[in-house]
């Protein structure tokens, strides 16, 4: 019974929404988006929440999730890994390392 108490009163705890254009993203497809992404992803990593792609086109190179972050990407939302290699510090768009309660989601799309 304890446990399904907890479940209920952590379901109606606020979620902070982190939006990724809040921290300087400019989604144009051109400009690189990477520096305010991982910022805001920062940030969302403090206390926990989500990260909020609003649609456009975001360029970005690697990405590196931390622990209780949300990323979700809304309808119209896109993704765009780099053509650059420069702009990855690891192989990979997104990253996690030793990260817990992570996810990606929405109606959104990575390419």
């Amino acid at each position: 019974m304890r446990a399904l108490v907890l479940m209920w009163w952590a379901s109606w705890l606020p979620t902070t929404v982190f939006n990724v254009r809040d921290f300087g993203a400019v989604a144009d497809g051109k400009h690189n988006d990477t520096v305010p992404i991982q910022r805001a992803i920062d940030e969302a990593a403090r206390a926990g929440g989500i990260v909020y792609f609003p649609a456009g086109d975001y360029l970005s190179g690697t990405i590196v999730l931390r622990s209780n972050v949300t990323v979700h990407l809304a309808p119209g939302a896109t993704l765009w890994g780099s053509r650059r290699i420069a702009d990855y510090s690891r192989p990979h768009l997104i990253y996690a390392h030793e990260a817990q309660n992570i996810a990606i989601e929405g109606g959104g799309t990575i390419d």
